[in-house]
């Protein structure tokens, strides 16, 4: 077994220990991947097996989700934001059901890390966010799959820097839409 050293990946590269793209399904996070990852949640509260193993259960689900043909929008994806007057205000924007107040999605133009839970809904914060409607299902281009980065609480819970992150790949989607500015 060799040892990992930290990274950050392109979305080319694969984030799992020793593995190739078609691997990964088996391979997954490692508790020194998820360590080193993690160092600050690691210096608090020590990554555990439990932590790696919920760490790698939402990533197969996350993942899962999305071997789907045709692809379909889902809650946690990446979108790309176009104005139709400044063009790409947005490569890294986020998709979200959850609390979309009664509308189908909402759209995070700047999001901090979202967490994800295992019912795959995502909370992110930051902003600005725009309301989408379900009409506009068909403005949606998938553009393909890509590396993003989601976190979700460790073993101490709720608590100041328990949260860890990761990676999974999901849908990227492109929107051109008045709303982003």
């Amino acid at each position: 077994m060799h040892r990992l050293q930290p990274f950050l990946p392109t979305s080319s590269e694969c984030i799992y220990a020793g593995s190739t793209r078609e691997e990964q399904h088996t391979t997954l996070y490692t508790k020194d991947r998820l360590i080193a990852l993690n160092t600050s949640y690691h210096f608090d509260h020590r990554v555990t097996d439990a932590d790696v193993a919920m760490v790698n259960h939402l990533v197969s689900l996350i993942e899962a989700a999305r071997q789907i043909d045709p692809p379909t929008l889902l809650d946690g994806d990446r979108i790309i934001c176009i104005s139709p007057e400044k063009g790409v205000v947005s490569r890294h924007g986020h998709i979200q059901r959850r609390m979309s107040m009664g509308y189908w999605m909402t759209i995070c133009t700047d999001p901090y890390t979202p967490f994800i839970d295992e019912e795959l809904e995502s909370d992110a914060s930051g902003g600005y966010w725009i309301v989408v409607q379900e009409k506009d299902r068909a403005s949606f281009t998938f553009v393909g799959k890509e590396l993003k980065t989601f976190c979700a609480w460790g073993h101490m819970g709720m608590t100041r820097n328990g949260a860890l992150d990761f990676q999974a790949e999901v849908f990227v989607w492109e929107l051109t839409h008045p709303s982003f500015y």
